[in-house]
Formats: C-alpha cells, structure tokens, sequence
C-alpha cells in the first residue's frame, strides 16, 4: 500500500534514537507511522501535535495528541508536519514559536494523486452524463497545490477541452507555479492514470499521452507547466475569485466548500462568475471531519452537539469547517437561482438515539432523515 498522504522525500534524515513529534492527528500522521514501522526505524515517537482542542488529551495510533504549546516541554530533536490542509499556517505557527522550517521542523504532507484521478473521473462522468459544455475557460477552485487534474483534462478531453483552465486556491502549498519539479512523481503516476482513463474511454493512449506531455516543457533543469493553459492563483477566497463576471463556462471544487466560512458568499461568487448555461460541479463532505480517524470516536454528525461558539473556539487554530448539512447547501444554491441537475446524497448515518437527544438545540428539531444525510454531489447550472 502506498503512503499518498505523505512526501516520502521531503522526510529529513533521521538518527537513531533521536525524539520526533508528529504535527497533525489525521491521515499524514498515520501513513508516516506505518512508513516508520515498515523501515523498522528506531527513533523515538514523542506525541502527536493538533490544534484542535478536542482532539487533545486523546490517543492517536498510541500516541498521546497534545497541544502545540506543549511542544517546548517535550524536547523533541524535530518537528514532522503531516497535516495538509493549513500546512502553511502550521508553518508560520512553529516559525512564531522560534523553529527554523528545514532544521527544526519539515513539512511533509502532501494530497495523493489518486485523490486528483478520483476527481477527474467524477468529473468527466458529470460532464458526459449532463451533456456539459467544455470549451472556453473553466475554473477550479481548491486544487491543494497539485495540478493534475487540470493536466487531466486537457489531455482527456477532445470536444473541444477548456482553452484556459485558472486553479485558485487559498494557499500555495509550497508551490512555485509554474514550476512543478518538486511534484514531479505524483505528476508522473498521474499520467499512468489518465492513460488508464483514456482506454477505459475508448480513446487512443498515444494521442493522449501527447497531449499530457505538451503541457509540460523543461527550463534551466526545472519542469514547468504550460501557463498559457493552466494557471494557478492565490491566495484568493471562495468569497472573492479573482474572476471577471460571467466568464467562466464550467468551474469545479471537491471538498472545499464545506471550509467557507460563508456558504452564502460562496454561492453568490458562483452566480456571478458563471456565464449563463454555464455549470459548477462540486462535491462537499459534509461530514465531521474527525470522524475520519475511526480512533478518534467522533461520528459524522459530532459537531452538531456543540453551541456556534463552542465551534469557533474548536475551529481557532484548526482548516476550518462549516456545519451546514447536504439538505441545506441544496436550499442555497435553489435560493440563488441555480437549476440543480444533479444533488445526491453519498452516505448515511443512522445516529443512536443517545446522540440525537445530545445535539445541541440549534439541530436538534432536524428530522431524522436529515440528521443522517452526510456529504453530496451537486451540478448547478445557471439559466
């Protein structure tokens, strides 16, 4: 099994019997323990760092999950940054605390690859299934740093693909658009896939696998993308696109939504920047996201237990996540005027009745089958 959640070569080098603290109890955390354990290495696993205080005073893989602060008490020789999403406030936090990023701390999270190929078949099955437009330019909002998917598309898609795909995101990731070398091995098992892709579609590798190549040129010894098709901007809000209006034909976000802080605003932004009969598809996980790790013992509706404020206080120093549910995003995008193709619920949760009685009031009055409907597909278009 690979470890996607982790860049195996941005680890520093590591002697034995030195002491090591993991920042961030989720998925990076976890890969890199089983790499440790596979390697058979001899270091000393201290705690696991996360600013979420209700994960603190828990267990994480044995592991007790600490607060931050605490970071001086533990004596740790080096700091292992797995988190992904909000890497660069981890950065800064640590850097605050007087940690050098390369001495004292590295960042090593990283989104898999697989996550952008799941997300380009999602994507090329809407466009088929609802006769979508795909010419023009497209915008995808959240692509984490890594931009295969847009690479994807443009070598896929032949009726006709986007002159112009613009990725926006609220962080950098650590990449130094337009150049990709750092990545250049999920690049590389990304162009596997959408070759895959492309046979499992009926269309011909060789062709295809030209078209991915051409995106890519070589300077100076570094591999750059193509900027005249695919660029990337940021820092820039859901809220606030760096986007004229009504120019956009088709725009996509996956597991991005669900972190605005203003859901309203997000769809708002949509509207505006849509061009009429142009489409937005998106995938929102509506999930409690600590219920993620299974050894945590939070259930996808957790969050609805605690009061708005409990949850600003939780989410101070955490990527933030709205509490709206698939019912309510749905109401949003109707409200706006937006024709709704597709919404589906992926998964439900058939909560004991000992927590639905613990929901705090603001939830509490949902119907049964609301409070059990967790994360959904949606494809808006604008009249």
């Amino acid at each position: 099994m690979p470890f996607e959640w982790i860049d195996i070569e941005a680890l520093p080098r590591l002697e034995r019997d030195q002491s090591v603290v993991l920042f961030g109890a989720g998925n990076g955390s976890r890969d890199l323990l089983r790499f440790f354990e596979e390697q058979g290495s001899e270091i000393r696993l201290l705690a696991v760092l996360d600013n979420d205080p209700s994960l603190q005073g828990r267990s994480f893989q044995g592991l007790p999950v600490r607060a931050p602060a605490s970071l001086p008490d533990l004596g740790a020789d080096v700091v292992i940054v797995t988190t992904v999403s909000g890497r660069e406030a981890v950065s800064a936090q640590l850097e605050g605390m007087g940690l050098s990023r390369g001495r004292d701390f590295h960042l090593v999270g990283t989104f898999p690859s697989s996550r952008a190929t799941d997300n380009l078949s999602f994507l090329l099955r809407r466009l088929r299934n609802h006769g979508l437009a795909t010419g023009g330019r497209m915008l995808h909002v959240g692509p984490g740093g890594y931009l295969g998917l847009e690479c994807g598309l443009l070598a896929l898609l032949e009726t006709p693909p986007p002159s112009h795909i613009l990725a926006v995101d609220a962080y950098d990731f650590s990449m130094r658009w337009p150049d990709i070398s750092a990545s250049l091995p999920s690049y590389r098992a990304m162009r596997a896939d959408v070759l895959a892709l492309a046979e499992a579609r009926g269309q011909t590798p060789q062709l295809v696998a030209e078209h991915w190549d051409a995106l890519f040129q070589t300077e100076a010894g570094r591999t750059v993308l193509d900027g005249e098709r695919v660029e990337l901007r940021f820092p820039h809000r859901f809220s606030a696109l760096p986007v004229a209006d009504s120019s956009i034909g088709l725009a996509c976000s996956f597991a991005v939504l669900e972190h605005v802080r203003s859901p309203q605003a997000a769809v708002d932004e949509l509207w505006r920047v849509l061009a009429p009969g142009g489409a937005a598809v998106l995938t929102i996980i509506t999930r409690d996201h600590r219920s993620f790790g299974a050894d945590q013992g939070f259930s996808p509706i957790a969050y609805r237990a605690h009061s708005a404020d409990e949850w600003e206080r939780i989410n101070r120093d955490r990527f933030f996540q709205n509490r709206l549910a698939p019912f309510q995003w749905r109401g949003l995008f109707e409200a706006r005027g937006f024709r709704l193709d597709e919404y589906r619920v992926q998964h439900r949760y058939d909560a004991p009745a000992s927590e639905l009685a613990a929901l705090h009031p603001d939830f509490r009055h949902w119907p049964p089958e609301r409070q059990g409907e967790v994360d959904c597909s949606i494809v808006a278009v604008k009249p």
